[in-house]
């Protein structure tokens, strides 16, 4: 069925299929704005995004046709939210790996961008040691039990934990002679 779109002369027609799909698409640009204006001047995951509009019971084709022109228009950066996640856990704030892969999830990160990222963090010795070094800079040898719970509450295995001490205690010890 075509529709007459124009009072004027020159009649142009439009098929009903046309005005199914521009009225899809003028509700995937309503849900858009809405998870604009929640985004606001920050930037937030996919997962955080998804999750709002779900509470907005919006129907689950509209969330995902929004996310995919959201992501397409640039307002949508997965990547970049763990880039994010991952510069505020480094120096004195360091995690392990098993840490920042949980600091991830917890933002609404996909397991796709989660995994792709884990596999450039630096290895958690390095990262046991940059915390160490930030939290402790002057140890001292009595400090050892401390600092292995320190290592444990950032989410580092004990062998680790006991492993970068040492290393780290004799490090700044064979410095001082």
């Amino acid at each position: 069925m075509t529709m007459k779109i124009s009072s004027d002369s020159s009649s142009e027609f439009i098929r009903q299929s046309d005005l199914e799909e521009m009225a899809r698409q003028r509700e995937i640009d309503r849900v858009c704005s809405v998870a604009i204006k929640y985004i606001g001047i920050s930037t937030k995951s996919s997962g955080r995004i998804r999750e709002y509009l779900r509470k907005q019971e919006i129907e689950l084709w509209q969330i995902e046709e929004a996310l995919q022109d959201l992501q397409r228009r640039g307002y949508l950066d997965d990547q970049a939210v763990a880039a994010r996640i991952a510069r505020q856990r480094t120096g004195r704030r360091a995690v392990s790996q098993k840490a920042m892969r949980y600091y991830m999830q917890a933002a609404g990160l996909p397991d796709s961008v989660i995994n792709d990222f884990s596999e450039q963090l630096p290895s958690d010795c390095e990262t046991a040691r940059q915390a160490l070094l930030g939290k402790f800079p002057t140890p001292e040898i009595a400090q050892r039990a401390r600092m292995i719970r320190f290592l444990g509450s950032r989410g580092y295995g004990s062998g680790v934990a006991a492993r970068t001490v040492a290393e780290y205690l004799d490090s700044i010890h064979d410095n001082d002679e």
